[in-house]
């Protein structure tokens, strides 16, 4: 799959793909005959999962280290599975404080509707 279609696919452009091969993150891409990338359908799943932690906060070297364990194989999949799970752990503190925050703005939301002679903002 040529990197026109796999930024179509993933949302992300040909610069960001290009800087995450550079990182390490994405290995061992073919080339065609013409020089061009050729991507592999198991290349867009990990790329699609590193857009996913990109996206949820995960740093570039908690990235580059799954990548690493992920290229080390079986032997390595509990403590790449462990880096999943903290970082699940992670989005769901998140989560809980994002909702805490909405709370917070919807009780504003309507205590603010709720004064409309009011002049004074919280």
């Amino acid at each position: 799959m040529k990197i026109q279609s796999v930024c179509h696919l993933t949302g992300l452009g040909k610069t960001t793909l290009r800087y995450y091969e550079r990182m390490g993150l994405i290995k061992d891409i073919p080339r065609d005959a013409a020089g061009h990338r050729d991507y592999a359908p198991d290349q867009l799943d990990w790329i699609a999962l590193i857009k996913r932690l990109r996206a949820t906060g995960m740093p570039m070297d908690q990235l580059q280290k799954l990548a690493k364990l992920r290229e080390e194989g079986e032997k390595s999949r509990r403590e790449y599975c462990h880096i999943l799970e903290n970082h699940r752990n992670h989005i769901q503190r998140l989560l809980r404080e994002t909702e805490t925050h909405l709370r917070v703005m919807e009780e504003k939301i309507q205590a603010c509707l709720k004064k409309k002679t009011s002049h004074r903002h919280e």
